[in-house]
């Protein structure tokens, strides 16, 4: 068992991640397609069961391509707010996947969803709320 967090798809149920039920090694790591997710980062579920699922993560961590992992410009938005409006979205962008035997998302569906963006006040009055209730 290494030290490095692995996130798999099943611990994205709408919520924030603090460790991975996973770890893998350095050596695992280089051989392998994970990449580095930077804390504050929203992650979407992509594949199967979990798909469109939403969490975020509270610490760096890695995964693989079954993830659509949105750094998110500070300056532009906040981050939970966007992990909250996908959230709140979760039917919408479900009903975009596509696929026979399991429903399946991809990238640039995620990358093309649209979500209103009020001002970074307005974004942050609205988090405020929202985590408080979470937090609960």
């Amino acid at each position: 068992m290494g030290d490095i967090p692995w996130l798999n798809t099943k611990e994205i149920n709408f919520n924030r991640i603090y460790d991975t039920e996973k770890h893998i090694t350095s050596l695992g790591f280089e051989n392998s397609a994970a990449k580095w997710v930077k804390k504050n980062s929203v992650i979407v579920a992509m594949y199967g069961a979990t798909a469109a699922k939403v969490a975020m993560n509270m610490v760096d961590l890695t995964t693989n391509q079954a993830c659509c992992n949105l750094t998110i410009d500070e300056t532009k938005a906040n981050p939970k707010f966007v992990y909250y409006s996908l959230l709140n979205n979760f039917k919408v962008l479900y009903n975009l996947s596509s696929g026979a035997a399991q429903q399946n998302l991809n990238s640039q569906i995620i990358k093309e969803f649209l979500i209103y963006v009020p001002s970074l006040i307005t974004q942050n009055k609205i988090v405020t709320i929202l985590s408080t209730i979470d937090d609960r």
